[in-house]
């Protein structure tokens, strides 16, 4: 813990943690929360001004730039399953989530990989894994 305050990292471990809500649900998010605030004794930050009309548009430009040709692809099959599940993986996974600043992309990527392997989600992790 020492080090990571010392390298000022406390807000990086604070960004992994909110992130894994996306992949792994709010329970795990609100137990890995409990057990960060017990050990870091960090309290919870301020929350980040919620930008809903830009979430889209930057949900878009980021899933577009992670899946570069294959973004149309990915939309169209989303799109199939359900189209509400196709804009919340737009606006909520890329725009809100993965998109926020605080943890540079590739270290939400390697954090992301890491839940979707360990929850044995083999689609998703393949295409997080195989994402620029």
């Amino acid at each position: 813990m020492a080090h990571l305050k010392a390298e000022g990292r406390l807000a990086e471990v604070e960004e992994a943690i909110l992130q894994a809500y996306l992949f792994a649900g709010y329970p795990r998010a609100i137990n890995a929360f409990t057990l960060w605030r017990r050990v870091s004794g960090a309290a919870a930050p301020s929350p980040l001004p919620d930008d809903w009309d830009g979430f889209e548009a930057r949900g878009v430009e980021l899933c577009r730039r992670i899946y570069g040709t294959a973004y149309e692809r990915l939309r169209q099959n989303v799109g199939r399953l359900h189209l509400d599940l196709d804009r919340w993986m737009v606006i909520e996974g890329y725009g809100k989530v993965l998109g926020r600043p605080g943890l540079e992309l590739k270290r939400r990527e390697m954090c992301a990989v890491a839940a979707l392997a360990a929850l044995g989600v083999r689609p998703q992790l393949r295409a997080h894994v195989l994402g620029r």
